[in-house]
């Protein structure tokens, strides 16, 4: 079987294009995989720090709230006291 001087040439030269593109998207992938892993790392990292803070700060202010309820509560019944 006999391939052609142009059939050669082609093989030749489709080789020499696609290598390289192939090596650049084998190293890119990689490296944004990389990079994908690290950014959810951090982004979740993140996430949970502001989930953390804005929960300390509801516990705080429920607190708060559960305490001025309860000197509500002391004063009216301290009102009452003194009414009868």
């Amino acid at each position: 079987m006999k391939i052609s001087i142009r059939f050669k040439f082609f093989i030749v030269l489709l080789a020499f294009s696609l290598g390289p593109l192939l090596l650049a998207r084998a190293f890119t992938g990689r490296t944004a995989d990389s990079m994908v892993r690290k950014l959810s790392a951090h982004t979740r990292s993140e996430l949970l720090d502001i989930v953390t803070a804005e929960l300390q700060h509801n516990a705080i202010t429920l607190m708060k709230i559960m305490e001025s309820g309860g000197q509500s509560m002391v004063l009216g019944s301290d009102s009452i006291a003194h009414l009868h």
